[in-house]
């Protein structure tokens, strides 16, 4: 089943309209910018997503993710796994941020590697997970700017020699 929403563009069409609760927005040509589509993902996940993991007087961070050795995961208290609603708790919001993702690129790394996590969650799952809803409180909105491009006139494809070894 396919829903009109609306016409974006010129005259009298609409600037801006929700789809999936993402904010689809046209934005004609400035003297500072060429003609675009914006696209924003619902801010309302970050909100509840800080709100669940208690986050919402928590100061932010400037990356959604650390990498650490090996050695570190393992160590330390921060190995034990999750117990009562934790383990819930953290697919919960993991699958949230990778709704997020989908909008936001820097979130997709640290998303992914929660995502592994989701069969045996660790405290260290869980400090990672608070790390990136840090970063979202930092950061609560991003907007994707897509400008308008020309059409290519022509379209080069290169292969190997031996076409795969067929």
């Amino acid at each position: 089943t396919c829903k009109f929403m609306a016409t974006l563009g010129f005259g009298d069409s609409v600037q801006e309209c929700t789809v999936l609760n993402r904010i689809v927005r046209f934005c004609p040509e400035t003297s500072d910018a060429k003609e675009a589509m914006e696209l924003e993902a619902d801010h309302r996940h970050v909100d509840i997503l800080l709100s669940e993991l208690n986050l919402t007087k928590a100061k932010g961070v400037d990356t959604p993710r650390v990498k650490h050795s090996e050695k570190e995961y393992f160590d330390g208290l921060e190995s034990r796994i999750l117990e009562g609603s934790q383990p819930t708790l953290f697919r919960s919001c993991t699958m949230r941020m990778s709704y997020l993702g989908q909008d936001r690129p820097a979130l997709q790394e640290s998303t992914k590697c929660l995502a592994q996590k989701t069969k045996e969650h660790r405290e260290w799952d869980m400090m990672e997970l608070k790390r990136a809803a840090r970063y979202l409180k930092s950061k609560p909105r991003a907007v994707l700017r897509y400008e308008r491009q020309q059409l290519p006139h022509s379209l080069d494809g290169w292969v190997d020699s031996d076409y795969a070894g067929d």
